[in-house]
């Protein structure tokens, strides 16, 4: 499913800085299971072990593209007004693609999906603190419009 849509005359632009709320969100998806890993009579290895993979799952995952960080992240969005998107990654690579029917408007969290024209997808996670509120609100009522439209 297809969720850009033909029907909006005008062009949304932005460029989504980094985001509080996803950096105190991973903190304590993480945190959380540290502190039980801790407060269990696990010792020795096997507690430092899922110590460790906790940690290193917080380190990677802080610097993850979907967040807006490294080469491969999207930095800035155009949505045309003909439905197609035009993005920019952080290495300044210009990409052409349309918003793919697993993306998600939830609350304000926006899980933008992207099918590249040439193959290969991207994805990229707006927790609502990325943009301007004015940017914010019509970015998600075209949303709203595009993921009901049956076409």
């Amino acid at each position: 499913m297809d969720m850009s849509s033909p029907r909006f005359g005008d062009t949304i632009e932005f460029e989504p800085g980094a985001s509080a709320r996803a950096v105190i969100a991973l903190f304590w998806v993480h945190a959380v299971p540290l502190a039980l890993v801790l407060a269990t009579p696990l010792q020795g290895p096997v507690m430092a072990g899922l110590a460790l993979l906790v940690g290193g799952s917080w380190l990677w995952l802080r610097r993850h593209p979907v967040f807006g960080f490294g080469p491969r992240a999207l930095v800035k969005f155009r949505w045309e007004a003909d439905g197609g998107w035009a993005l920019t990654s952080a290495t300044g690579e210009q990409l052409k693609g349309r918003l793919a029917g697993n993306s998600v408007l939830l609350g304000p969290v926006l899980v933008l999906s992207f099918r590249l024209d040439g193959g290969g997808g991207r994805t990229r996670l707006l927790m609502g603190d990325e943009t301007p509120p004015a940017i914010q609100q019509r970015l998600r009522a075209r949303l709203s419009v595009a993921a009901s439209d049956p076409a």
